[in-house]
C-alpha cells in the first residue's frame, strides 16, 4: 500500500474508531436497507452488523425487518460530506431523528441502487 493511502486509511480508521466510541456511550446503530427508490424513500431495518458473526443482531434503534419512511433529511446522498460528522445534518426516519455515520456508494443520487442495494449506517 503506498503511503498516501495509508495514511488515508489510518485517518479515517481514527475516525471510525472515534464514532464507535461515540456509540458505545448508550447511542443505538442500526443498518438500513433501500427499498424504495423514489421518493417516499422507504427503508428495511437490518439491524447491527456483528464483524464476528457476519450476520446481523437485533437493534433497540429499529427492530430487524421493520419498514420504515424517510420523512425529513437529505436524499439520496452525494459523498462523505453527507455523512453527519461532517455535515451535521440529521434525518428523520421512522419517527426518529437519526444521524447518517456510513454508506454505500449505491446510496448515491446517479447511482442509486444499481450496484448492489443502497444500505446506510445510522444512529440517534
Amino acid at each position: 500500500m503506498n503511503q498516501m493511502y495509508e495514511q488515508k486509511y489510518l485517518k479515517y480508521k481514527a475516525k471510525y474508531l472515534e464514532l464507535k466510541n461515540q456509540l458505545k456511550g448508550g447511542n443505538v446503530e442500526t443498518t438500513l436497507e433501500l427499498h424504495s427508490d423514489i421518493p417516499p424513500y422507504i427503508f428495511k431495518s437490518l439491524g447491527v452488523y456483528n464483524k464476528d458473526t457476519k450476520n446481523y443482531d437485533e437493534s433497540t434503534l429499529f427492530p430487524k425487518n421493520i419498514i420504515v419512511t424517510l420523512t425529513n433529511g437529505k436524499f439520496p446522498l452525494n459523498s462523505y460530506l453527507d455523512n453527519y460528522d461532517k455535515s451535521k445534518l440529521t434525518h428523520t426516519i421512522g419517527g426518529k431523528v437519526v444521524k447518517i455515520h456510513g454508506f454505500k456508494d449505491s446510496c448515491h443520487k446517479e447511482d442509486l441502487n444499481k450496484f448492489g442495494n443502497c444500505t446506510i449506517n445510522v444512529f440517534e
